[in-house]
């Protein structure tokens, strides 16, 4: 019994003496990571083909696509932020698949209180990703919008929305023609991390 009750002991004094160690550290402040997924462009393949074994299947059907990203500040204060785009596939330069792809250049910006903007193809194209992927390209990825909190405040929230817009492509003729029509509104929620 005396043998355990000092292994005890000894487990409780090393655990006791790393919790100091660990306090030391600087945490860094909480931050809200709002992930968008955007679709932009006119995804019209050369030939259509069905899906088969040894033909790769394309990121999505054939169609045009615009994606618009709506943030408004509902707090009482200024809230500064960060956005920045994440590219992971455009038609014209088609890489393979599950290739990790790094984020484009991250700008801040302010919102007043009540204040929104709107974050477009066209804002995400040259702004984003710094006319890397000019239009009509089809592209696709993530604009990521990040809030921090200062010191070890909570940041203040944002609405954030995204808003899908699309149409098909009848390819039975010669003359490809828009068929049909699709909307989709998503709220973004946030993600907390460190």
């Amino acid at each position: 019994m005396k043998k355990l009750l000092t292994l005890a002991l000894a487990c409780l004094g090393s655990v006791a003496l790393s919790v100091p160690a660990a306090q030391g550290r600087q945490v860094p402040p909480p931050k809200d990571v709002y992930a968008a997924k955007f679709l932009c462009g006119s995804f019209l393949p050369r030939t259509p083909v069905p899906p088969s074994d040894g033909v790769p299947e394309p990121p999505v059907k054939p169609g045009n696509y615009l994606t618009v990203i709506n943030v408004h500040n509902p707090n009482g204060t200024i809230l500064p932020f960060r956005k920045k785009a994440v590219l992971l596939y455009r038609a014209d330069k088609a890489q393979p698949g599950e290739t990790p792809m790094p984020p484009g250049k991250i700008l801040g910006v302010e919102l007043s209180p009540d204040f929104g903007l709107e974050i477009d193809c066209a804002d995400i194209r040259t702004r984003l990703l710094a006319g890397t992927a000019p239009a009509p390209t089809f592209i696709e990825g993530w604009v990521v919008i990040i809030v921090s909190g200062v010191g070890q405040a909570e940041p203040l929230p944002l609405d954030v929305t995204a808003v899908y817009t699309s149409h098909g492509w009848d390819q039975s003729g010669k003359v490809p023609i828009y068929v049909g029509f699709a909307e989709d509104v998503q709220p973004v929620l946030p993600k907390r991390v460190r």
